[in-house]
């Protein structure tokens, strides 16, 4: 089917490797009963000629030939430890000759041990101090020392947001590939911004915090190019992907792209971008609503984090082959699922809590998810609102209520004041304690007569710690579980808590950014670094846990810092001295 074959890249239609095109998101939102929106069909031609776009499915595909998961060279080289502090590294490589001859001789070699390592130094080119050939370290042409922005801001917090603003130019890269099948890395027109450490390509969801973080450092032009790269990835492979890798393509993350316009619109008025984006919006969201990512509860449709997908991800093979020998791979599935959910991993995802052998995603219908598909249909309404298209802002503005009927009838949980995650094969909520009980915050599903009560809960939940929320209660050794904090989820919660117009509410939104900024600040000064992530129950340390070691750069950190020093003009002050740091 034509929706079938829009989601099969992403592992939630379970089909074949092929790629969307725009008439397919059209004929999929026919298919699925939302209708084409008026003035879609008259729409002019999307900007990147057919002929590149072919080419670059094409390099991405072969690319696959080594690098993706039915790769005999990937399989041996990464089940023999070639690279053994981390399986990413192999990945990253750029090939010496096209896929096709490292194949071949591949298959008439079969090199193991010492002549499999002799293989790879012959084929590959080596990473020079962690980076690539194929990655430009520029410095971004928009760049300013002293944003106008960030220099009103009051010591010392504008040395400090100064300071961070100064690190983008460390984390701005342009593709430097003139054979594009020879890269696992996809090729973009315009600059990417990496995260930072071992993540040496542009990653989706991060992105959004990013571009707020460059938006205040008035980088609007880097801003909109990370942002066209995105719509470009749509036009391309029909997905974004996890991040900017050919082996990442099977998968893509929490669809934040619709925010990233909006944000950017925002600050520039810029309806060109708008404009563009409005087909490959809908055609991201036709992708999301098909396939077996769509389960039906209680009569309403919801979405959840689905895969098909049985072999180890290439970027983290070995821990993939130890997590199925000991549980089968039929848990892997469910480990790519949790990763295209961003928290990889946490408690959220695993039936008894704790091991990731228990991985049970795919029968999780997360609250963070449908809460940024009630925001991205919420977006496209206004998007076609702007552009003067009023049939078609109907039609999403409903598709938006629906999914807001859908929230609040089977996540909400009244008594609890919450909203949590629900188990489908068990036909209930999941009871566990985690911030993204509180996402929908962000989009403003608690009522008046709601909000005191969903404040308390979160104040009660023993989620705020000393150095701001902590991402659940378990403790479990997962890097999206207790003690750690990360950057997008403070962000979102402050900033539901402060639209509310609500004094109480506001005043507890006020104490987590206080104590997140103060934990990054006092870090900061100890170590001259921005973490990934943080251990909320000690002031200025940074988090632990997961599947590598703690990075440091960082995208997201920076751009959440930036974005809630400019929103608090620094450091908010606490009114309550209970909640003050000392």
């Amino acid at each position: 089917s034509v929706c079938g074959t829009m989601t099969a890249v992403t592992g939630r239609g379970g089909g074949p490797r092929c790629f969307l095109f725009a008439v397919a998101a059209t004929a999929c939102l026919l298919l699925l009963g939302i209708g084409v929106p008026a003035g879609l069909e008259q729409r002019p031609p999307l900007s990147l000629a057919t002929e590149l776009s072919h080419d670059l499915k094409i390099a991405a595909e072969r690319a696959c030939l080594i690098f993706c998961a039915d790769s005999p060279v990937l399989g041996a080289v990464q089940s023999e430890a070639v690279f053994p502090s981390d399986s990413k590294v192999f990945v990253d490589l750029p090939m010496k000759a096209d896929p096709e001859e490292i194949l071949e001789q591949f298959r008439l070699r079969q090199p193991t041990g010492d002549a499999l390592r002799v293989f790879v130094k012959e084929y590959f080119e080596p990473l020079q101090n962690s980076s690539a050939p194929d990655l430009i370290a520029i410095v971004p042409v928009d760049f300013c020392e002293r944003p106008s922005r960030l220099q009103q801001l009051e010591q010392p917090a504008r040395d400090w947001a100064l300071a961070i603003n100064n690190i983008w130019k460390s984390l701005v890269r342009r593709t430097n590939i003139s054979v594009p099948e020879r890269h696992s890395l996809l090729s973009a027109r315009h600059p990417i911004v990496v995260p930072g450490g071992r993540f040496r390509e542009s990653y989706y969801w991060d992105s959004f915090w990013i571009i707020g973080g460059l938006l205040v450092s008035g980088m609007h032009s880097t801003a909109r190019g990370v942002i066209s790269n995105f719509l470009d990835s749509i036009e391309i492979f029909g997905v974004v992907p996890n991040g900017g890798r050919a082996y990442y393509l099977t998968r893509s993350q929490p669809p934040l792209l619709s925010e990233m316009v909006r944000l950017y619109f925002e600050y520039t008025r810029d309806v060109s971008l708008v404009d563009r984006a409005i087909p490959l919006l809908e055609a991201e969201y036709a992708s999301w609503m098909s396939g077996q990512s769509v389960v039906q509860i209680k009569g309403h449709t919801l979405n959840r984090y689905f895969s098909r997908i049985t072999t180890p991800r290439p970027e983290s093979w070995r821990e993939d082959e130890a997590t199925a020998k000991a549980a089968g791979m039929e848990v892997l599935p469910n480990v790519h699922a949790a990763a295209e959910s961003g928290w990889d991993f946490s408690s959220r995802w695993l039936d008894n809590g704790i091991n990731l052998t228990t991985a049970v995603t795919c029968d999780v219908v997360p609250v963070d998810l449908n809460t940024f598909m009630y925001r991205m249909a919420r977006n496209i309404a206004k998007f076609h609102s702007l552009t003067g298209n009023l049939s078609a802002a109907s039609v999403f503005s409903n598709l938006a209520e629906k999914r807001k009927s859908a929230i609040q009838s089977v996540l909400w949980n009244a008594s609890m004041n919450q909203w949590f995650d629900f188990r489908i094969s068990r036909g209930e909520q999941r009871p566990e304690v985690a911030v993204s009980n509180f996402i929908p915050l962000w989009a403003n599903l608690a009522d008046s007569a709601e909000l005191r009560g969903v404040t308390d809960a979160l104040l009660s939940s023993d989620l705020l710690q000393p150095a701001g929320l902590q991402t659940t209660v378990a403790v479990t050794g997962q890097q999206w579980d207790s003690p750690n904090g990360w950057a997008p989820l403070q962000h979102m919660v402050v900033e539901g808590l402060m639209t509310t117009n609500d004094p109480y509410a506001q005043q507890v939104g006020r104490r987590i950014a206080h104590r997140w900024l103060q934990t990054n600040f006092e870090a900061w000064q100890k170590t001259g670094a921005m973490y990934e992530k943080y251990d909320t129950g000690h002031m200025g340390s940074g988090g632990g846990g997961g599947e590598y070691t703690p990075q440091t750069g960082f995208g997201w950190t920076n751009g959440v810092a930036l974005m809630l020093l400019d929103k608090f003009g620094g450091v908010p002050p606490v009114a309550d001295s209970s909640f003050a740091m000392a």
